[in-house]
């Protein structure tokens, strides 16, 4: 059974493809993170973080990412990986 995650990132994983979205930083601040545990050693963890860098709000960043291990049940299959998206909205 394949389970389908939709992170605060506006990204759906589904069977091992990805459909993006971007996402773009907003004048909010915010930080969320998602852990997720499966069968055959799936680990998975993302993260959300959203601040503006100035007080009137003009320059904004949002760092999105992941990072996960998976297992399989054949012997000795393993999978690691990660990836980071930062943006800078001015």
């Amino acid at each position: 059974m394949v389970a389908d995650v939709w992170t605060s990132a506006r990204r759906l994983w589904r069977r091992g493809e990805l459909c993006r979205e971007e996402a773009d930083p907003t004048d909010e601040t915010f930080a969320t993170g998602i852990a997720t545990l499966g069968s055959f050693g799936v680990r998975r963890l993302t993260f959300d973080v959203n601040a503006p860098l100035s007080d009137s709000k003009y320059l904004l960043f949002r760092i999105t990412g992941s990072t996960q291990t998976v297992g399989s049940f054949v012997d000795f299959v393993h999978r690691r990986g990660f990836d980071i998206a930062p943006a800078l909205d001015v």
